[in-house]
């Protein structure tokens, strides 16, 4: 005996009476019944007992359902954040450390699941979709900078929050004013600096073409911050200035450029031409295939879904929705993606909502093609938990999260046939394991998680683990 059910029985203690030869679903219906009344090591013998006889893949996924997970899971490192994965899934990476101690880990994507090939200090890393780079950013700890640092750290070093908060404040400064751009190849893993003039930098992000860009602005403080593309020489050409953007993203094949500017509202920019469109509305959302956007609006009383069809002729379609929709958003770390109400399917098909029944958060689907075949909008989850943060894979499955920050938990839904899986477990009968990040891999086939898996939320370390949503736990895991 291993792996599960070795562990669940250590903490229960008990021993393994022979068991009658019955039928495998009769014998989980029993161990189900037991184990639901916490009965924990009679359902542990009778599952053991049905397990040794092959009771087929069927009863062998229920089983690990309700004893843990169903898909595997390996644990990555002990403590990291800031998971991700390059748009074509060959790399990912995490962060760990702080400050000057900020570390990046890069894995490589391997039909096992993923190794080490780097680690880089510095963050915000950001993948080119085809050609092997990377890029990041790094703060130069030059001695000037850190002399600048202690000052800060003396000046505003108090306890109270407004000291925090302007010291937090005046170290982006800092930070800004002494970034660089570091450019890996990952094939020869030779690295080139780069530092567009009298520029700083927050966040990168490539386009469709491989070009490299970034949020920042003006070093000196002279101007406000701006869309940048990076050239072959290091200089950097403005694509807009003067607008405080987030979370940049391409769409229409790289064309245009969907941006947040706050104040529930976000812009589209026509590279070409430098047009700007701005909208009245909270979380845009682009589909994969890039020719879909679609964002939440409207009030209480008529809360409504637009969908944006990308193209020569852009054009906008407001759905009435029939429950209050969340247009608010988080991340779970500074480097992190953002969490939102809103998913849309990789062609733009179909959009799940987090919308409001009553006194909880549930998720709908929502048809987006407008034909007499198009289905009704459909109630996905009910439940008094709430359901968070709907993600919509590549092959059509539905990732959620359930219940409250202090223990949420990753779902899959199977949105043809309604089967819901409880994703990640810590195995034993103790407790939950809170989940704080979530990045599936571009086509679905893997999830990595940022997750404290012994139940421990005192200790600050956030275990960082990758499940194979392709590759479920087999008969020798659960023995």
């Amino acid at each position: 005996m291993s792996s599960r059910f070795l562990t669940v029985l250590m903490v229960l203690g008990g021993s393994f009476p022979a068991v009658a030869q019955e039928a495998p679903q009769s014998r989980f219906e029993r161990a189900k019944g037991d184990w639901d009344a916490g009965l924990f090591i009679e359902a542990l013998e009778e599952l053991e007992g049905l397990l040794a006889q092959d009771p087929g893949s069927e009863i062998q996924d229920e089983i690990a359902r309700l004893t843990g997970e169903l898909f595997l899971v390996s644990e990555i490192a002990s403590d990291g954040r800031g998971v991700r994965w390059s748009p074509d899934g060959s790399y990912a990476a995490y962060e760990s450390g702080s400050g000057a101690g900020l570390v990046t880990h890069v894995l490589a994507a391997t039909p096992g699941g993923v190794s080490e090939v780097a680690t880089v200090t510095g963050g915000g890393v950001a993948f080119s979709p085809t050609n092997g780079r990377m890029a990041y950013v790094k703060v130069e700890e030059t001695g000037a900078f850190q002399e600048a640092r202690a000052k800060l750290e003396e000046e505003f070093g108090g306890t109270d929050r407004a000291s925090r908060n302007r010291l937090r404040s005046e170290m982006a400064i800092l930070n800004l004013q002494n970034s660089t751009i570091v450019v890996r190849d990952m094939g020869s893993g030779e690295e080139r600096t780069l530092r567009p003039p009298g520029l700083g930098m927050s966040s990168l992000f490539f386009g469709p073409d491989n070009g490299l860009h970034f949020l920042g602005g003006p070093t000196d403080g002279s101007g406000s911050s701006g869309l940048y593309r990076v050239r072959e020489d290091g200089t950097a050409a403005p694509l807009l200035e003067g607008v405080a953007a987030t979370d940049p993203v391409f769409a229409g094949g790289g064309e245009y450029l969907v941006f947040g500017t706050g104040r529930g509202a976000f812009s589209i920019l026509d590279v070409d031409n430098g047009e700007v469109q701005e909208f009245q509305g909270s979380t845009p959302a682009v589909s994969s295939d890039g020719r879909t956007i679609a964002y939440l609006g409207g009030d209480a009383s008529e809360p409504t879904l637009t969908v944006v069809a990308v193209g020569a002729a852009t054009s906008a379609r407001a759905i009435t929705l029939p429950y209050p929709a969340s247009t608010s958003s988080t991340r779970a770390c500074p480097s992190c993606p953002l969490q939102s109400g809103l998913s849309l399917s990789a062609d733009g098909r179909f959009a799940v909502v987090q919308a409001r029944p009553r006194e909880d958060w549930e998720l709908f689907l929502v048809p987006l093609v407008e034909s007499p075949e198009a289905q009704a909008i459909t109630q996905i989850t009910r439940e008094i938990q709430h359901d968070l943060y709907p993600t919509v894979l590549a092959d059509g499955r539905l990732l959620a999260m359930k219940g409250e920050g202090r223990h949420r938990r990753s779902h899959l839904y199977d949105l043809q046939t309604g089967e819901k899986t409880w994703l990640f477990r810590n195995n034993t009968v103790r407790t939950v394991a809170p989940e704080y990040e979530w990045a599936p891999s571009p086509d679905g086939s893997k999830l990595l998680l940022v997750a404290e898996r012994d139940g421990n939320t005192v200790s600050p370390e956030r275990g960082v683990y990758l499940m194979d949503l392709s590759q479920k736990v087999g008969r020798e895991e659960l023995l």
